[in-house]
């Protein structure tokens, strides 16, 4: 079982540090709101997958892969949330500019980061289909499927949660970069043209893309 969990492991890491929503919401809000908004956004990334992963040990998510109706209302939901995301941060560039550059690290606000993430994550259905799709084939045979599910979903949250407060806080301490006005806007500039353009992507493609 040991050689099953390290595969699992690996294949669970390499998904997780890839690019995507996750990573754009978590710069976003490491640019704006610091190292605390940066782990709010990650802790509602981990939230979201873990009820994702809920759902699929109790076989919600099953249905929710074999009903293509069902998916496509999240997706194009979770599609539109991104791009409201990346419009709203791009828009905010060109209104709030001169409190960005007077303000180097904004102090958090509320729960807007926690939010973020936890809806990124819950209004992805592709997730869904990940869990369903790919962690059978990864379960350790000596468990049972439902038990071993879980356990991959927790080896999941666990990855994902270091992955991204690491990312974060890596981000925040590369202040001095990224604190220099110019170069701040560039970076929310880009992030908020990932999310648009993820968002996009999402929309345009099916479960299999």
């Amino acid at each position: 079982m040991g050689n099953e969990l390290l595969t699992a492991f690996l294949a669970l890491g390499l998904i997780t540090i890839l690019p995507g929503p996750d990573v754009a919401v978590v710069t976003h809000a490491a640019l704006t709101q610091g190292q605390t908004g940066a782990r709010r956004a990650a802790a509602g990334i981990t939230l979201g997958l873990t009820i994702w992963g809920v759902a699929t040990v109790g076989g919600l998510a099953a249905l929710l892969a074999e009903s293509a109706a069902a998916y496509s209302a999240v997706k194009l939901i979770g599609a539109g949330y991104l791009i409201f995301l990346g419009v709203r941060t791009l828009i905010q560039l060109r209104g709030d500019v001169h409190q960005a550059i007077a303000h180097a690290t904004p102090a958090p606000r509320g729960r807007g980061p926690f939010r973020r993430g936890l809806l990124t994550d819950l209004l992805n259905p592709k997730i869904a289909v990940f869990y369903v799709a790919v962690l059978p084939g990864l379960a350790p045979d000596a468990l049972a499927l439902s038990a071993g599910l879980a356990l991959l979903v927790a080896m999941h949250v666990v990855i994902t949660i270091s992955w991204l407060t690491f990312y974060g806080t890596f981000v925040v301490r590369a202040g001095d970069a990224f604190r220099r006005p110019e170069i701040r806007r560039r970076m929310e500039a880009l992030t908020g043209a990932v999310m648009v353009g993820l968002g996009i992507q999402i929309a345009l493609t099916g479960r299999n893309g």
